[in-house]
């Protein structure tokens, strides 16, 4: 596989009225109820913000935020965000994380602190950990033994970053007070994969061992409380691309999603279940990502010509999970980026996607919902689809190339049961010809949802601008 792009889509500058788009680029969100919803924004190459927005599309009120966001959640009936003042994107190790507490009432920071400070040489990996709801419970801070500057770009510096010496988790009180607790994980002795957090102040650990897959489940005081695992035959120090996620409708469960090559050198997709209620890990079949696996596909849709745009397949990445009742659902799209020969303009594509739908019981695959797409751009990375599950039908929301240098927005309206589908795009309105959609920002609320349209310039300084669409289901 080639190197998974790992950019994050970003945000925008003043209030928003229907009339006009504003200058900030949506980077992430956060539901707040059925009225609101929180955004994380970016106004330029090192400006950032905070948004509250309402259901109709409109952007209430903004704050500055002083660095790059790392996360944020709910916390004491206001919202935290945590940011850096360091430059992800440098050789340089990160050395401290503050946390700024936006007051809901007062439309502006009331405290901001450092809440954690990096005292070594060494790399460490921040992660805002929040509930279901989208309550904050942890920031766990991970430390590496790779470490920053030139080292950083060492021939096993990707197998370094994968391993912890330090698994660290900080709860704050409401004046962000820090509190903070080691957990011993397996993580320790071995490479990590992910985190999450569930309904009771759990944390739970991946990490793979041994050719197994293990998941841990830790207290709130950071005791060990259960270990599952399932064998995994990944390759010795080779790249994974896992997406980790906790059942809140079953509870105490735990899916994952990973891209990784196997023993004999194959890129292989694979989904992952741990259920602590039954004791039970289990896993689904390995997907080959090769082109007998595209004329599966083909085959599987009945129909007669190929695929147009799963040429790129051993670059097909897991990267959304979404639950029902008895189901998980496991969204994968191609996605690689590169420099063609004689330029020095990256452009990045995000081409077709796979929607598989496993039973929750013991991950068989009931079928695979096919959508044959292509998009590419020249600024922004990020990833061209989503989903939401709402009253038993699965809404898909992507972004398209509908010849060359036009895109579209769609949404797919998905049957579960049966694979069937429907598709109508999602117009623009007022938003300019070019502009481009990322639907892991789109926020979902319980009759509509609304669809930022943005727009990029990089010149002398980096602009962004987005326009609201609400629409309904």
């Amino acid at each position: 596989m080639k190197s998974k792009l790992i950019i994050t889509v970003l945000t925008l500058l003043l209030s928003y009225t229907a009339s006009y788009s504003q200058g900030y680029l949506i980077t992430k969100t956060l539901p707040g109820n059925d009225s609101i919803a929180f955004t994380t924004l970016r106004y330029g190459r090192h400006d950032y913000g905070f948004g509250v927005i309402s259901s109709k599309g409109v952007m209430n009120w903004q704050v500055a935020v002083p660095g790059y966001p790392l996360g944020m959640g709910k916390f004491k009936n206001n919202v935290v965000v945590f940011y850096t003042f360091e430059d992800l994107s440098s050789l340089t190790a990160l050395k401290n994380v503050h946390a700024a507490l936006i007051g809901l009432s007062e439309k502006k920071i009331i405290e901001d602190k450092i809440v954690y400070s990096n005292e070594t040489k060494y790399q460490i990996d921040p992660s805002v950990l929040d509930d279901p709801a989208g309550n904050f419970i942890y920031l766990l801070i991970r430390t590496t033994p790779l470490r920053g500057g030139i080292a950083s770009m060492a021939n096993n510096a990707d197998t370094k970053l994968n391993e912890t010496t330090q698994l660290s988790a900080i709860s704050l009180e409401p004046n962000l007070t820090t509190q903070s607790k080691d957990f011993k994980s397996l993580a320790l002795e071995s490479t990590f994969v992910g985190a999450t957090s569930g309904i009771n102040n759990d944390i739970f650990i991946s990490s793979f061992s041994d050719e197994r897959l293990v998941t841990e489940k830790f207290d709130k005081d950071g005791n060990l409380k259960g270990k599952l695992s399932v064998e995994v035959p990944i390759r010795n120090k080779s790249k994974f691309y896992p997406v980790i996620k906790y059942d809140s409708l079953a509870g105490n469960c735990v899916d994952i999603a990973i891209a990784y090559k196997n023993n004999n050198k194959d890129d292989v997709l694979r989904s992952f279940r741990f259920n602590f209620n039954d004791q039970k890990g289990s896993a689904s079949e390995e997907a080959v990502l090769n082109k007998d696996y595209v004329k599966q596909l083909v085959h599987a849709q009945d129909e007669k010509s190929r695929l147009s745009n799963f040429k790129s397949i051993d670059d097909l990445y897991p990267v959304q999970i979404v639950e029902t009742n008895d189901k998980v659902i496991v969204l994968k799209e191609i996605q690689y980026h590169f420099i063609p020969s004689g330029s020095n303009a990256e452009q990045f594509y995000r081409d077709g996607s796979i929607i598989s739908i496993y039973t929750k019981k013991d991950l068989h695959l009931e079928r695979d919902v096919i959508i044959d797409k292509s998009f590419g751009t020249f600024i922004m990375g990020g990833t061209a689809i989503c989903s939401y599950m709402k009253n038993g039908k699965l809404y898909t929301v992507t972004c398209e190339l509908s010849g060359p240098g036009k895109t579209k927005t769609f949404l797919y309206t998905i049957n579960i049961d049966n694979g069937s589908m429907e598709k109508k795009e999602l117009e623009k309105e007022d938003a300019g010809k070019g502009w481009i959609t990322d639907p892991t920002t789109i926020l979902w609320f319980t009759d509509n949802f609304i669809t930022p349209f943005n727009s990029a310039k990089a010149f002398i300084h980096l602009k962004f601008e987005t326009d609201l669409q609400s629409a309904n289901y």
